[in-house]
């Protein structure tokens, strides 16, 4: 079960925009939804990994980047507003991250 701070986070998203509380929390427990606590340092995903899940931050920071073939590091987006939503098109795409996401706080 989540609590009505979550629900009402959500509710202010795209993905559930327009949706009364109660139906997200039936549609989250009928995906089976969890909330996961990513340390900082921590990655959410890995580059070339398959994506699980769609992510959104309730709290805390993180990065969306690319490790080029030489070894550089680039950095693509920062997210840390709640609700944000982040690699979900490769989610829906049903295709492997080309990017990599890691937590700059506890998030």
């Amino acid at each position: 079960m989540f609590d009505q701070k979550v629900l009402k986070l959500l509710r202010s998203g795209m993905l559930f925009y327009e949706m009364e509380v109660s139906e997200i929390g039936k549609a989250l427990e009928e995906l089976e939804a969890k909330i996961v606590t990513v340390r900082k340092d921590e990655f959410v995903f890995y580059q070339e990994e398959e994506p699980r899940f769609i992510l959104v931050l309730l709290d805390g920071q993180v990065v969306v980047g690319r490790d080029s073939p030489d070894g550089r590091r680039s950095v693509m987006a920062k997210f840390s507003d709640p609700g944000d939503m982040f690699g979900e098109v490769y989610s829906f795409l049903r295709h492997p991250y080309d990017c990599f996401s890691i937590a700059e706080k506890d998030s």
